[in-house]
């Protein structure tokens, strides 16, 4: 048996008498109103718990990242201005040493240091000391290093 389509007012001819009015269509359409809202009535939208504490985990991070960001730029341009006067330092340095061993000689100046009493290096008595250096902090571990980090994020 041959399947009927599903659209059937192809074959079916409407004279002009049978036409629908449009006129009485849209009053149809204007006649059904939604009903009003009462004045004391309050909208209570149903909220997630879970779908706020996302919202909340997003937002936390959000900000931890933005403060780590600040930090990182501080930190960043702190290096680059101490790589600058690092090097600037280094200059200077070449600049005195240069200065410093065009202007004596290591001969004249053994000379008056000698006439002027002070004995050779190898002729001064020496004095041995104990120093006690202190021990370094140990590092934090695990999550303890992990607590460390966002402490120090805040800090």
């Amino acid at each position: 048996m041959a399947k009927q389509s599903d659209v059937r007012y192809i074959n079916h001819y409407v004279s002009g008498s049978l036409a629908y009015r449009q006129e009485e269509k849209s009053r149809r359409k204007s006649n059904a109103q939604l009903p009003k809202l009462k004045p004391n009535q309050k909208i209570v939208i149903p909220v997630d718990p879970l779908a706020m504490i996302g919202i909340v985990l997003a937002f936390v991070l959000m900000i931890t990242m933005i403060v780590s960001v600040v930090h990182w730029n501080q930190a960043q341009k702190e290096t680059e201005a101490l790589k600058n006067y690092v090097a600037a330092l280094q200059e200077e340095n070449l600049r005195l040493q240069d200065t410093y061993k065009s202007g004596y000689d290591p001969d004249e100046i053994r000379e008056i240091a000698l006439n002027m009493g002070m004995i050779p290096a190898d002729q001064a008595t020496h004095i041995q000391m104990q120093v006690v250096v202190p021990q370094v902090e140990e590092q934090p571990e695990g999550w303890a290093a992990v607590w460390a980090f966002i402490l120090g994020m805040f800090a």
